[in-house]
């Protein structure tokens, strides 16, 4: 080969190494899948591509996440700002550039995500259909149902949250939740801070569960000894109450980290006017499978320990 030819051939290679160096550096960030369930759609596609299980694969604005009932992906941009995206979510990132010596994240949410952020994020920017998290707290959680509401709330620093013009601060320990077209209002309340124990603060009557011989009170997914069962509550435990069937003989309650029915006789409550829920009516709460240890300093502020709440954490996966 020509000493002319092998330099053309050293500089096409040098080129296309700059290139791929190139693309590869547009990307600040990266996604992991955790457990099967997750998609990947790249920026000016319409195909979403499943990802194998432990896959890590770039992710640039424009791409977008979204996880099953069952998935979970973990998202790492800059130093080492973490976003555990959970299930029945979708992730967009709208723009990732540089700003004060630091990163501007901006993305998109619908559904629910937990988020660590590092100190390299400088400016921050998260939208959803009813409202927007205009500054991120060192460790918040986000749960945006659709065009329905948007709740967040901060285990460590403060959140900022806007909605209809109005914006507020988050402080740790306490949630915010904005209807779409209202201004928010924010509530402290105890751990852990999950999108369902907001609710029942704000909206539920409080009540204890009264068994007798020390018997554990079964939660079900509805109204009615037909209906799933999902786990049970010792008694003593404090509740709150959402709701009540036609006829008087079963209550929604909110407890742990989501929604359930038991039988009003085994309750005691001074609770009057509850609303009156169809007897059709059928929770869907988040659960997670094959939790890894790793996830728990996202999950336990949020959750609590997997032996306290059964009702989220169905199974675990601590193998190395």
């Amino acid at each position: 080969m020509s000493r002319l030819l092998l330099g053309l051939v050293c500089a096409v290679c040098c080129l296309l190494t700059s290139a791929r160096v190139a693309a590869q550096d547009s990307y600040a960030g990266r996604v992991q899948m955790i457990r099967p369930g997750v998609e990947l759609r790249r920026v000016n596609t319409a195909a979403w591509l499943p990802l194998t299980r432990g896959a890590v694969m770039p992710f640039g604005p424009g791409d977008a996440l979204r996880t099953d009932g069952r998935g979970r992906a973990l998202l790492i941009f800059g130093e080492e700002t973490a976003v555990l995206l959970l299930p029945q979510s979708t992730y967009v990132m709208d723009a990732l550039s540089t700003h004060d010596a630091g990163l501007r994240l901006v993305v998109t949410l619908d559904g629910q995500m937990i988020q660590r952020t590092a100190p390299d994020i400088t400016a921050f920017l998260l939208n959803t259909p009813a409202a927007a998290i205009s500054q991120a707290a060192t460790l918040f959680g986000v749960w945006a149902q659709g065009a329905d509401y948007t709740i967040a709330t901060s285990a460590e620093g403060t959140a900022r949250i806007t909605a209809a013009e109005t914006t507020l601060d988050i402080p740790p320990g306490s949630g915010a939740r904005a209807f779409r077209g209202e201004p928010p209002s924010v509530t402290a309340f105890s751990a852990p801070w999950n999108a369902a124990r907001l609710i029942g603060q704000l909206d539920g009557c409080p009540g204890s569960v009264r068994t007798t011989q020390d018997l554990n009170l079964n939660v079900r997914v509805g109204p009615g000894f037909a209906s799933t069962v999902i786990g049970n509550l010792p008694p003593e435990t404090e509740i709150r109450l959402m709701g009540v069937n036609a006829s008087g003989n079963w209550y929604r309650v909110q407890a742990l980290s989501g929604f359930a029915w038991v039988r009003s006789s085994l309750v005691e409550t001074d609770c009057q006017n509850l609303p009156v829920l169809p007897g059709s009516t059928v929770e869907n709460n988040v659960e997670v499978y094959d939790v890894q240890e790793f996830e728990l300093a996202f999950l336990e502020p949020f959750f609590g320990a997997p032996e306290d709440n059964l009702w989220f954490y169905r199974s675990l996966d601590f193998t190395p």
